[in-house]
């Protein structure tokens, strides 16, 4: 019987991530391999203190890179990062 492997790693910071704004605009400087080593092995804070058009603001930090997220606070959906 074969078995299916599992990533018993941690979770992500966020419930969703809006991919294709994140990655697909340049500006915010990821690939796809630096946005998922950089998420599962990272930790973020909050950044009561700054506030972007109603999103919450995260600074995050992982081995790999620093970033800062938008996150819509009521449905914990990440909707830019940038490094």
């Amino acid at each position: 019987m074969a078995s299916t492997p599992t990533y018993d790693g941690p979770p992500l910071q966020n419930e969703r991530y809006k991919l294709c704004t994140i990655l697909c605009q340049k500006r915010n400087g990821w690939t796809i391999k630096s946005f998922c080593q950089a998420n599962f092995a990272g930790i973020c804070t909050s950044q009561k203190s700054q506030r972007g058009y109603g999103y919450a603001v995260n600074r995050c930090v992982s081995p790999n890179a620093e970033w800062v997220e938008k996150v819509s606070p009521g449905q914990m959906s990440c909707v830019d990062s940038t490094v």
